[in-house]
């Protein structure tokens, strides 16, 4: 044999998959796999496209491709979800403080009603709703929203939740009925009731957003979506504009009507509202957080207005449902609030936030208020800045105060899953940290006070159902 010639062994030929992956392929061949890959890239773009349009022309096929585009999303927004749920991500506070809190119990002895207590449970991965006894803070019934089941093969509109899992589903402002049911939703989701142990009463598959409110004939208000069969997006609108609305439905899930916040403004001369005002194209110009019916005729208001906060323009406004008439709006001096209550004939309290992360660093003495504005007066007035400020109130997004019988005010500071009660003398009666076992600080999910009598109703009837193990 020559020296200068080697022979391979059986372990040293060529694998199979070897030979196919480094075998010879002729270019004109590659030619063609490149523009077969590109002609399928374009097709299957053009599916997706379609799918997000709402024309449907491709049957299940188009849900397939609309669902394989939305899976580098999808996993980036379920982790950012998850990671969301933690109160922390404005900064670590609280540490070593866990449930309630009575620095002085003389502090809470006017303190009466129920708390329907909205949060991130941390041990157990779910969202949860408890009802408080306030006289002593004792845990008198749970409800565990099954998201998953409740809204099983309901879509999701475009600019809302990816999916309804069930630990990443809050429970945004729940609602209980004197029957032992409340109402269920989050933010950008269906609407549901369901009862003391957590099954349906109805769904209704319309979206719907942030705050709930019930008007005087127990009808539903709240912010929500134009989205769904028959609800075509406008042609003037681009495909990932925020088509909000103000929802009206009823007590047992119909809904009656839903009015679109951008011709109401347009229609009513605020369109300047819409546009201009930062980049010229934004795909959420307003973002509105709370739809807040007014009960009895007052000076300014009849029953039946409703007032709306439009939280991305700092913006309130009073709105006529049976006239679509603006009757009355004011920009400022609050920013990025939410949540407005009716204090009385010619009085409203709103929850004003001050600022927001996506546009400034919060300053190191930033605190939340609660300003009152009196059309009388043309007034604002913030009682309680300087109790706010020394407790360190400061929840960038979302939360919300509510007035209480017997001089307290109750606020949740949700980005940092603390709640407060603030006494008649204005000092801390009493706090709920949202803590896990492990330490970590959960989010809250909106919740509500319930006077005494209405209160002792649901408590009743939750007492009595028989959910079962």
């Amino acid at each position: 044999m020559n020296r200068h010639t080697t022979e391979k062994t059986d372990d040293e030929q060529p694998s199979f998959l070897e030979r196919v992956i480094f075998r010879k392929v002729e270019l004109w061949l590659v030619g063609i796999v490149v523009i077969f890959m590109l002609a399928l890239t374009v097709v299957f773009g053009a599916v997706v496209r379609n799918e997000l349009q709402g024309h449907n022309k491709f049957g299940i096929a188009g849900d397939v491709a609309l669902r394989v585009a939305e899976i580098p999303s999808t996993i980036r927004e379920l982790k950012r979800q998850k990671l969301r749920l933690h109160a922390d991500q404005m900064g670590k506070r609280f540490a070593g403080h866990s449930g309630w809190e009575i620095p002085d119990p003389s502090r809470v002895a006017g303190l009466d009603g129920y708390l329907l207590l909205s949060r991130v449970d941390g041990d157990k991965s779910r969202q949860i709703v408890e009802l408080v006894d306030l006289r002593d803070f004792r845990v008198l019934h749970r409800w565990e929203p099954d998201a998953e089941s409740l809204f099983a093969g309901l879509k999701t509109c475009p600019n809302c939740l990816l999916d309804f899992a069930n630990w990443t589903f809050r429970t945004i402002h729940p609602f209980a009925f004197e029957n032992g049911d409340i109402l269920v939703k989050d933010h950008g989701s269906p609407l549901a009731r369901i009862d003391a142990c957590g099954k349906p009463v109805w769904v209704n598959s319309n979206m719907f957003h942030h705050a709930t409110e019930l008007d005087e004939n127990g009808d539903i208000w709240s912010p929500g979506y134009i989205w769904g069969p028959g609800l075509e997006r406008p042609a003037d609108r681009r495909e990932d504009y925020h088509n909000d609305t103000i929802m009206h439905a009823t007590a047992d899930g119909r809904t009656v009507a839903q009015y679109d916040l951008t011709d109401i403004l347009m229609k009513n001369g605020y369109g300047y509202l819409l546009m201009g005002m930062n980049e010229i194209y934004h795909k959420d110009p307003l973002h509105p957080n709370d739809v807040q019916p007014v009960m009895s005729d007052g000076t300014y208001w009849k029953k039946g207005d409703v007032f709306v906060s439009l939280r991305n323009k700092s913006t309130v406004f009073l709105f006529r449902p049976s006239t679509e008439k603006i009757l009355w709006l004011k920009t400022g001096p609050w920013a990025v609030q939410h949540d407005v209550d009716i204090l009385g004939d010619g009085k409203i309290a709103i929850f004003d936030n001050g600022f927001h992360p996506d546009v400034m660093t919060a300053p190191d003495d930033v605190a939340n208020q609660v300003m009152i504005y009196d059309f009388a007066t043309d007034q604002i007035t913030s009682p309680y800045l300087d109790i706010l400020s020394r407790l360190e109130v400061r929840t960038a997004t979302e939360g919300l105060a509510e007035f209480i019988p017997g001089g307290y005010v109750m606020l949740e500071e949700t980005n940092f899953g603390r709640l407060v009660f603030i006494g008649p003398d204005g000092e801390l009666a009493a706090q709920y940290v949202n803590s896990g076992s492990d330490g970590t600080n959960y989010l809250l999910d909106w919740s509500r006070y319930i006077p005494r009598g209405p209160g002792d109703m649901v408590a009743a009837a939750v007492a009595s159902a028989a959910c079962g193990g």
